[in-house]
């Protein structure tokens, strides 16, 4: 599962595509070795998807949604994050993660990036989860306020102007 993860990260890092059938057959593959996966090689595979603005068909898709779902305790805040980024730029809702006891709180151990990431994704996505995006608001203000309210581009606990910008944006669209 890694080396099939690796190789999409890697063409779409690079910007490039990976043909549709080389593609199916790789996710083929990975969603095969699921017992052998982790929650990053799952989050790097949807990454690279998603970036590459290809799609996983449906089925596999919830696959390796049930599994991470079923991994979550060992994911990191930014398996999680990045997941949710790429399932909302494939327009899927991922339901069963969505719904997955400690979701909130294993975001909240996150970085910035991810608790915007998080924020982003819902709101592209139309998921109006009180709950999640209060918890998601309330630890950026938290953080905001300890950092004195400024913005910064080089600490891992501040908050940069996009990543401020997108919590706003997902907190308007979801209002």
């Amino acid at each position: 599962p890694q080396e099939v993860s690796n190789t999409l990260w890697a063409v779409a890092t690079m910007g490039k595509q990976v043909p549709p059938g080389q593609l199916q057959h790789m996710l083929d593959a990975l969603v095969g070795m699921l017992q052998q996966s982790n929650p990053q090689n799952l989050s790097n595979t949807l990454w690279a998807v998603a970036t590459m603005e290809q799609q996983v068909p449906p089925g596999q898709l919830q696959h390796m949604l049930y599994a991470l779902v079923g991994m979550l305790q060992q994911a990191k805040p930014q398996d999680v994050s990045s997941t949710l980024l790429a399932c909302a730029k494939l327009g899927w809702l991922p339901q069963q993660l969505l719904a997955a006891p400690g979701l909130s709180g294993l975001l909240l151990a996150g970085t910035p990036q991810h608790l915007a990431n998080a924020a982003w994704a819902c709101g592209q996505l139309g998921h109006r989860d009180e709950q999640l995006m209060g918890a998601l608001l309330a630890e950026a203000g938290r953080r905001l306020a300890k950092a004195g309210g400024g913005t910064t581009t080089s600490t891992r606990n501040s908050f940069n102007s996009q990543g401020l910008c997108n919590m706003c944006w997902s907190a308007a669209v979801l209002h």
